[in-house]
């Protein structure tokens, strides 16, 4: 699994991280216009980063091609100007290693994973996990 793990930058978690909605259309499409502005929003307002792909984001609810458009976009948009948190989690380990090569082709600062969406809410059970 090392060989998995792949450091983008140097980046401080700190600041105001901002988790960004998906905008969808009627037709339940991601609005790309709706989600550029709304990085564009968030960053001019002073964040210090932008989390995409995240639980506010309805990641679970998203199609593969989806969330990696959405990390393409946000990513692309947001480099240099804001620190870019990109969501790997999943319903499990394999899903969680291929999204974590999936936002690795894209300018992404941080990876963030949560906790398994069943949990024993104990860190010491939930080690094995990742």
């Amino acid at each position: 699994m090392k060989d998995k793990i792949i450091m983008k930058s140097k980046a401080e978690i700190g600041g105001v991280i901002v988790p960004l909605v998906t905008p969808l259309t009627p037709g339940e499409q991601v609005d790309e216009a709706a989600l550029q502005k709304c990085v564009n929003h968030v960053i001019e307002g002073g964040v210090d980063g932008v989390f995409i792909n995240s639980t506010t984001g309805e990641y679970a609810a998203l199609r593969d091609a989806e969330r990696e458009h959405n990390l393409q976009v946000v990513s692309e948009l947001a480099a240099g100007r804001a620190t870019v948190y990109a969501g790997i989690s999943d319903t499990g380990t394999a899903r969680v290693l291929q999204n974590i090569d999936v936002a690795a082709k894209y300018p992404v600062d941080a990876f963030v994973l949560m906790p398994p969406l069943v949990s024993s809410g104990k860190f010491e059970k939930n080690r094995g996990c990742y």
